[in-house]
């Protein structure tokens, strides 16, 4: 028996094995990425990215913050033409490219097992499959915010100057993606404060050198800061306002419902193995699970605490999936160890449990909800076939009619039934579930006077449908 376990594979300690499914996995998070990608419609915050990465590359770059990931879809869309896939090819390379780079952040956080388990979970992961086939700048936006959070770790940990040097560049990355970076600024100093408030061992890194330049980036932004309040306080103008203002102007006042969708987004069973996980390795002093649990809570907790005053979404919240993966992984892994004979078959069952979960999540994702997202092309078509010339259109979402459909688009939020009796002419109307309230009169006047022609309905948690009203006057 003493011979065999000797001859036997360990993870942990053999290179090549760890990188043959490092590779495996990879090529798995590739398959399910690029399947079906071009085949999904544009969606509303796409033709925003589009609108962005079509500008000119000069003009793109004379706006601050410019993202890379508008830089490389400009490239991209330049490249092979405009197209859905050609369009969120970024997203998804970036995406891909996620799994095998943080692998050995993770690892030298933990060990091998716990890595390859993460990585897993983030490749199979639904929320990450979605933004992964999306033109928007969230996979880009992840992959920066985690760098620069290891980053600021290692460099703590082990006292190198230098990755502190680099997690600021890193942030300043993902800064330019979006501001939501800035979440990372609380959960590093709360980290910091935590390790001496909850006498954990204090890393040899804890020293004013490597804290200077954390420092001097703090002063820039706070200098920042108090000449943008003084420029609006002299000039009504302001950086910072011009941003956030739609924001403020559209809170979705539910922290209850934002904490729901989040962990249904991270997927309820992660959700909860993270917690206590973070829990178990918090008790166990580990400085790791310190950092994670913070990075994981931190931000979520501001972000509830923003709701009720501005627009917010579980997708602000996606840039720490990772930490959640993580704290999962290392669970199950520790589960795994401490698991003998016959009760390994526990833990297979739990790592299966993820995977199954993720696997029919995914199910429905390909085959039944067109990628979690209306399929605004087969509406649009299906007016421009059955329209008569004179016939007017009219869609919640006219960006995206511009896409698919050649013709005028009226805007559904300015539509009256006043309106419309004075035309006297047919009128088809494409309205989404979300958009539908923004005119209550014309939404109760549908449902009374037009004929329901098509409808589509997502399987998702949150109730959407996206429905074709045809309107004739004295049918």
């Amino acid at each position: 028996m003493q011979g065999n376990n000797s001859k036997t594979f360990q993870i942990n300690e053999n290179l090549t094995l760890q990188l043959s499914i490092l590779v495996l996995i990879t090529i798995v998070a590739g398959i399910l990425r690029f399947y079906k990608l071009g085949e999904w419609s544009f969606w509303i915050d796409e033709i925003a990215t589009l609108n962005r990465a079509q500008a000119s590359m000069r003009e793109l770059l004379t706006v601050v913050p410019t993202g890379l990931s508008y830089i490389l879809t400009n490239i991209s869309l330049r490249t092979f033409g405009l197209s859905e896939w050609s369009s969120r090819l970024v997203s998804t390379l970036l995406g891909i490219l996620t799994i095998p780079v943080i692998f050995f952040p993770i690892k030298a956080m933990f060990d091998a097992k716990s890595s390859l388990i993460a990585v897993l979970l983030i490749a199979i992961s639904p929320w990450h499959l979605f933004w992964s086939q999306s033109a928007r700048f969230y996979t880009s936006l992840m992959l920066f915010y985690f760098l620069a959070m290891f980053a600021f770790y290692y460099g703590l940990e082990k006292d190198r100057f230098w990755y502190i040097i680099l997690g600021i560049v890193f942030f300043l990355i993902a800064f330019q993606e979006r501001m939501l970076s800035l979440l990372l600024i609380p959960v590093l100093i709360i980290y910091i404060l935590s390790v001496k408030w909850f006498s954990f061992e204090t890393p040899k890194g804890f020293r004013v050198k490597n804290f200077l330049p954390l420092i001097v980036v703090g002063l820039v932004g706070m200098l920042f800061v108090i000449f943008d309040i003084y420029q609006y306080a002299s000039s009504g103008s302001s950086i910072i306002m011009n941003k956030m203002d739609w924001f403020i102007k559209n809170p979705i006042d539910d922290p209850f419902r934002l904490l729901v969708f989040t962990f249904l987004s991270i997927s309820i069973p992660i959700g909860i193995l993270a917690l206590l996980s973070g829990g178990y390795l918090i008790l166990e002093k580990s400085r790791p699970g310190l950092y994670l649990i913070i990075g994981a809570f931190i931000p979520l907790i501001l972000t509830l605490l923003a709701n009720p005053f501005m627009f917010t979404k579980e997708r602000y919240l996606f840039m720490t999936f990772p930490c959640w993966a993580i704290l999962a992984a290392v669970g199950i892994k520790e589960i795994f160890s401490r698991s003998k004979g016959n009760a390994r078959l526990l833990a297979w069952g739990v790592l299966l449990m993820l995977v199954v979960t993720a696997a029919v999540t995914q199910l429905l994702y390909f085959t039944v909800n067109h990628g979690n997202r209306y399929d605004w092309e087969s509406v649009f078509t299906l007016v421009q076939e059955r329209q008569h010339e004179d016939d007017v259109v009219v869609s919640t979402r006219p960006q995206i009619g511009a896409y698919y459909y050649d013709g005028t688009i009226k805007i559904y939020s300015r539509m009256t039934p006043e309106i419309i009796a004075e035309n006297n002419r047919n009128y088809w109307f494409i309205v989404d579930s979300e958009k539908v309230w923004d005119n209550r009169e014309m939404k109760d006047w549908l449902e009374k006077k037009a004929v329901l022609t098509d409808f589509q309905y997502l399987r998702l948690p949150e109730e959407l449908n996206l429905r074709v009203y045809h309107y004739a006057p004295g049918n």
